[in-house]
């Protein structure tokens, strides 16, 4: 039995495309990094506020809350 491998850090996916989040979830998972994704500014929000989020990739466009607002805070 291997021993557990311990990720890079945890990068917050957020866009409302679900597509997009699968699709760079997926490409980050394979180099080691925990994903955590949201649909929307609102769920980014929350993630940002309960995780230890390292990095988070936002989409410009999303509803809820725009990814400008994470700037101001």
């Amino acid at each position: 039995m291997s021993a557990p491998q311990s990720h890079r850090g945890i990068i917050l996916v957020a866009d409302d495309n679900e597509a997009n989040r699968e699709l760079v979830s997926a490409l980050l998972t394979a180099e080691g990094y925990q994903v955590v994704c949201a649909a929307d500014g609102q769920q980014a929000r929350q993630a940002v506020d309960s995780d230890s989020v390292d990095l988070a990739l936002l989409d410009v466009m999303m509803p809820g809350q725009p990814a400008s607002s994470f700037a101001r805070r």
